[in-house]
Formats: structure tokens, sequence, C-alpha cells
């Protein structure tokens, strides 16, 4: 996959973001929780993961983002 090329607006992020909130939704919904690690996606940087591991990574994910976020926050921070 290529990276995105030029600045997306915090609109367009935003719509892409609830897009893939609904598919990740949409697919633990559908999915008996016993399976989650049974069965298999095909990540385009790591090739196949299981369902499981693929939310853990979603997840650690936006953590980071969470992190970094706050981090800019504490910098811009008048002291």
């Amino acid at each position: 996959i290529d990276p995105p090329s030029g600045f997306k607006t915090r609109a367009e992020i935003v719509v892409r973001l609830t897009q893939s909130r609904e598919k990740v939704i949409a697919l633990i919904d559908k999915e008996d929780p016993a399976t989650l690690s049974e069965k298999a996606l095909n990540h385009p940087v790591f090739g196949k993961t299981s369902v499981k591991q693929t939310l853990e990574f979603i997840a650690a994910h936006e953590k980071r983002h969470i992190e970094q976020i706050q981090e800019i926050k504490q910098t811009l921070v008048v002291k």
C-alpha cells in the first residue's frame, strides 16, 4: 500500500476514520468472539494475521496516537 499523498482536511479524516470504525464494529458484531483467534485477515504489511491479532493491533495503534496527541498538547502549554 502506498502512503497517502498530500494532506487531508479534518472532515475527510473524520469520514475515513468513521468508515473504518464501522467496518471493524460490523466484523466484531458478526463473529463469535471464540473464533477471533481462528479466523485470519490479510494485512497489507504483516501478511496473514488472526482477527484477534488485528483488533489488538488496532487498539495499541490507537493508544499510541492518543499518547502522541497528549505529548504534542504538553509542548503547546504556555509555561
